[in-house]
């Protein structure tokens, strides 16, 4: 196969709606993933949002991030999700500050993100 060839078949899968759409949903929980390590309150403010093991989730999640694996980042987003067990509602209630909304809010993008990869998958299979 020549280099145009490749380039040709490149050019037609990175078209495909399927293909695309996949890529969009892995970019969106990238970035959805990027603002909630971002806003991840300390320590002390975890107990408050979420499950014992949201402290290592979060750790997953740097790891994750800093290796760029696809399927980590996914993982580890997939376990942070399930982590956090507060609703907007409880939160309000316990006036925890800024950050914990700011995070809580980068969480439901990632469970957004992570809805949406998974309708593409299903798309491609």
């Amino acid at each position: 196969m020549s280099d145009d060839d490749y380039q040709h078949d490149l050019a037609d899968l990175l078209n495909d709606p399927q293909i695309a759409a996949l890529i969009g949903a892995r970019e969106n929980l990238h970035s959805a993933a990027t603002a909630m390590m971002e806003n991840a309150p300390p320590g002390d403010a975890l107990a408050r949002i979420g499950s014992s093991e949201l402290p290592t989730a979060l750790s997953a999640m740097q790891a994750a991030e800093e290796s760029g694996f696809l399927d980590e980042i996914e993982d580890a987003a997939r376990w942070v999700a399930r982590t956090v067990t507060v609703t907007p509602t409880e939160l309000l209630a316990d006036r925890p500050g800024v950050d914990a909304f700011a995070f809580l809010g980068a969480v439901i993008l990632v469970r957004g993100a992570l809805a949406q990869l998974d309708e593409a998958k299903a798309m491609n299979e």
